[in-house]
């Protein structure tokens, strides 16, 4: 795998990041930027022995407007390691995906909770984009397609129903996601500096 698609250095300075990540239009930002990073380590054990082991490190720009109730969320650095390295190739794709997923824009309800994605067309853009252009580079695809076609044109038609702009069930799949569960509620609720 190359050093660009998996680099040693995690999470290098903004302007060190050489990231091929699709941009991000941002929202006026009348609050703060942060930065937010996860690591999630995985681990099988058979008969008390490691088979196999796996770590995931994630970056996250998020700007919050918190008097409009909104945010911009950018996934901007992901790096991961499998031992044994089988899924390597697998998460070279799963990676460009979770780019696209994790370049959002959206509002907030008044517990502070996403409550509707307002870039849901570039973000089917840049899956469209992907899925035109960038699928072609990426080894297990080019596999995929070649060995088994019904296959890749399954994993087209469910980013295409991920992705959709009339996806009905958008905002639940990310209220249930662990990082917009823990960054986004009661807690950031907006208050209404009128009153002050």
């Amino acid at each position: 795998m190359s050093e660009k698609r998996k680099r040693k250095s995690f999470l290098l300075d903004d302007e060190e990041t050489n990231s091929s990540v699709i941009t991000n239009h941002k929202i006026e930002v009348s609050g703060e930027r942060l930065k937010y990073r996860t690591v999630q380590s995985n681990s099988t054990k058979i008969e008390d022995e490691i088979r196999s082991h796996s770590e995931l490190k994630k970056q996250y720009n998020i700007d919050l407007n918190l008097p409009d109730n909104r945010v911009a969320v950018l996934l901007n650095d992901l790096h991961y390691e499998f031992m044994p390295p089988v899924m390597d190739k697998v998460y070279e794709f799963v990676s460009k995906t979770e780019h696209i997923r994790n370049n959002i824009q959206f509002s907030l309800d008044t517990n502070g909770r996403l409550n509707k994605i307002l870039n849901r067309e570039k973000v089917f853009q840049n899956w469209t984009d992907l899925k035109e252009n960038g699928l072609k580079d990426i080894d297990f695809i080019k596999n995929l397609k070649k060995d088994n076609p019904a296959q890749y044109k399954n994993i087209l038609s469910e980013g295409d129903l991920q992705f959709a702009t009339t996806n009905n069930k958008l905002e639940l799949d990310y209220q249930r996601d662990l990082l917009y569960l823990v960054l986004f509620d009661k807690h950031i609720k907006a208050v209404d500096l009128s009153n002050i």
